[in-house]
């Protein structure tokens, strides 16, 4: 084969590598703009909406971030009993102590509110009983109802409640809900009593509920 025969091989070699290139480099690009079809699901979020799966990897979208609502709260601190609770920056505190036998301490709602208020009461050493050892006793002689068990500040907690003659105000909690709570460090008990107060603002009072030890 003589030279001219050899350049005109190797020329058409060079045209089918570029093409045979230049539809890899197509392909390879069309492949990664395809868009990626996720499945419906959704999770739901902290503040109650939901998103979606999104994105070449079909991850779920970030979950707006929650807004602290007791942020700019003040916050009472009582050293004696080991505890601390935020509450709204127009309520009032009163505290009252009836010769030793039990403390009691009173957040108030605003002026021409007088039903919405939030107490916590400390009644001294049981006799080291559990909580359910004294609700077994309370029980028998008493109007309260237990509603539930819960937690506040990774402590169990007996939901009880007084059922109330008076209908409840709109999107307010049923009557006047109380919750005890026993203390670890000396079988104490606390009683918190919430009157009137919407579900809304009774659980962010008790998200910032914390003991001390």
């Amino acid at each position: 084969m003589n030279q001219k025969g050899i350049s005109s091989i190797v020329i058409i070699l060079i045209i089918i590598g570029v093409f045979v290139i230049a539809g890899g480099v197509w392909y390879w690009q069309s492949q990664k703009e395809k868009p990626v079809a996720c499945t419906q699901d959704t999770k739901l979020c902290p503040d109650g909406s939901y998103v979606s799966r999104t994105g070449p990897n079909c991850e779920f979208a970030a979950c707006p971030e929650a807004k602290d609502e007791t942020a700019n709260w003040k916050t009472y601190r009582n050293e004696e009993y080991g505890f601390e609770v935020k509450y709204p920056n127009d309520w009032q505190i009163t505290e009252d102590r009836q010769s030793g036998v039990m403390n009691i301490i009173s957040f108030r709602g605003v002026p021409g509110s007088p039903g919405d208020n939030l107490s916590i009461a400390f009644m001294p050493n049981q006799g080291g009983i559990t909580i359910d050892e004294w609700w077994a006793e309370k029980s028998k002689n008493s109007d309260f109802k237990k509603t539930g068990e819960t937690k506040i500040a990774g402590r169990k907690a007996l939901e009880l409640n007084i059922p109330e003659t008076v209908p409840p105000a709109f999107d307010r909690a049923e009557g006047s809900r109380y919750i005890f709570i026993s203390q670890d460090r000396d079988g104490s008990i606390f009683q918190i009593t919430i009157s009137w107060l919407t579900k809304d603002l009774t659980n962010q009072i008790l998200s910032t509920f914390k003991f001390l030890r």
